[in-house]
């Protein structure tokens, strides 16, 4: 196995670990029936998975991003590679081999929900492991569950140097400033850990009760503790992490902290049309990790997460739909205090719509 850079250093705001895949999108019109042939009225293909998804995102919201996990040596992990680096994600910890790249075939339906079939190799996607010649540090690290060898060694790294390093005491940015800086990483003793639990699985229980904040969808929240009804599951889970999320899709989010374990509710953003709900979590997670990075309020976090989040479900497409910080200023979903005068990429493929922005 290669690394894409086995050697060096690397300080981000946001270092993404976990999932690479390469997506094909088809808009439908109806459900198929059975032995019933459909045409597409729409196809997008590129990039996805939810690391790598999180990891464009933070870097379309203007932070340093990074993203650690596999990438193949074949035409979709080659092609996913260019992207990724157009897009200004570092790829210092990324592994790459000859195991073929996981492809997910999504199919949305005219409501924006959609149906996904992965194809998983047939073996491991290499293995990653952490380079031991790469010295870096992260200020938030988004872990997808994905990758469970990878994560444990970046999830004990993290431990490792908040044991050994002394705790820094950098400025914040202020809430609610028009420009907030995208601050440079601090040294790992301060690096906050985050989970995006999708499911059940290995990943997933290995890092659950090791994160400084674990943020599930409603899957995960009522597999994992057996309870019925959103506000019982996240209390639950606010005694397995600091801070526990539970995501509810177009119902909002239920959240508690294990210091005071009641569960709180918010509604989730409005937005129309909704064109299709694939990467919605993945926008949800990065704009959460912005949130930590910038060390906004906690409130404002979720505010910022649940606009992301919305915003994602406008366009066709998981990578497309991600947003940037314009774009969110202009659906009018934050403060008007958010925008700033960074570019918002868009998707490179997109030129004509990105500089419409």
């Amino acid at each position: 196995m290669k690394r894409d850079d086995n050697s060096g250093t690397g300080s981000w705001d946001v270092l993404c670990v976990g999932n690479a895949a390469w997506d094909i999108t088809l808009r439908l019109d109806h459900q198929p029936a059975d032995d019933e042939k459909v045409e597409a009225g729409e196809m997008w293909v590129g990039g996805g998975g939810p690391a790598a998804n999180a990891a464009v995102a933070c870097a379309r919201l203007g932070l340093s991003s990074a993203f650690a996990g596999y990438l193949s040596r074949d035409p979709f992990g080659r092609a996913h590679r260019d992207e990724l680096v157009s897009e200004g994600v570092d790829l210092a910890l990324v592994s790459e081999g000859d195991a073929p790249m996981r492809v997910s075939t999504i199919y949305v339906k005219p409501d924006g929900r959609r149906s996904i079939v992965h194809r998983a190799p047939a073996v491991d996607q290499g293995d990653p492991t952490l380079p031991a010649t790469v010295d870096w540090n992260a200020r938030v690290v988004l872990f997808d569950g994905y990758q469970p060898r990878l994560s444990a060694a970046v999830l004990e790294e993290i431990e490792r140097k908040r044991q050994g390093r002394r705790v820094g005491t950098g400025d914040r940015p202020r809430a609610g400033t028009p420009d907030p800086p995208a601050p440079s990483a601090s040294p790992a003793a301060e690096t906050v850990t985050v989970l995006d639990a999708g499911s059940v699985r290995e990943g997933t229980r290995l890092l659950a009760g090791r994160v400084d904040h674990l943020v599930a969808s409603w899957t995960f929240a009522r597999d994992f503790t057996g309870r019925s009804e959103p506000g019982a599951a996240v209390e639950a889970l606010s005694r397995v992490a600091p801070v526990a999320v539970v995501t509810l899709g177009e119902e909002g989010l239920v959240w508690a902290r294990r210091d005071d374990s009641r569960a709180h509710a918010l509604p989730a953003m409005e937005v129309s049309p909704v064109v299709d709900t694939t990467g919605a979590g993945d926008a949800f997670h990065a704009g959460y990790c912005a949130g930590l990075a910038w060390g906004l309020p906690f409130d404002e976090i979720l505010d910022l997460a649940r606009a992301c989040g919305a915003a994602a479900c406008t366009r066709l497409g998981a990578r497309p739909s991600l947003p940037g910080r314009r774009r969110l200023s202009g659906l009018t979903l934050l403060g008007d205090g958010f925008e700033d005068s960074r570019e918002d990429p868009g998707h490179p493929r997109d030129q004509q719509e990105r500089n419409s922005f």
